[in-house]
């Protein structure tokens, strides 16, 4: 079954929740009670989020997040990648990675035009698409 993480569904929700808000920052607490997200978890979440810069960070007493770039700019895949990781179907699913089932396992070289699908797809879905 393909289904997204709790950490890629809350990530997504917040972001949701900060785009209502349009430029104004939200605080990690605001964000975690608005939405039920448990809060440390969200602060880590959206951490990852501000260092791929899909969100700023601001500190301070009006500190918080926002968005770093239009809605319309930040893809399902870039959040992915910025909770998850690389994007693959398989441990696999990387050229970089080595294999030891390589010699007699075509997975990877089967899923691999399913994986470049899937990922174009994700690139074309906005967060103002959800």
């Amino acid at each position: 079954m393909f289904k997204l993480s709790k950490k890629t569904e809350y990530s997504i929700i917040a972001l949701q929740y900060l785009i209502k808000r349009e430029a104004q920052m939200a605080t990690v607490k605001e964000i975690a009670e608005k939405c039920k997200i448990p809060q440390p978890l969200l602060a880590k979440l959206l951490q990852l989020l501000a260092r791929k810069q899909i969100l700023r960070s601001v500190q301070g007493v009006n500190g918080g997040y926002r968005l770093d770039q239009p809605a319309a700019k930040i893809s399902v895949a870039d959040v992915l990648e910025a909770v998850e990781g690389p994007l693959r179907m398989t441990a696999c699913g990387s050229s970089s990675v080595r294999c030891e089932r390589l010699s007699f396992c075509d997975l990877r070289q089967r899923l691999a035009p399913v994986q470049k699908e899937l990922i174009t797809y994700l690139q074309k879905i906005s967060l103002l698409d959800f």
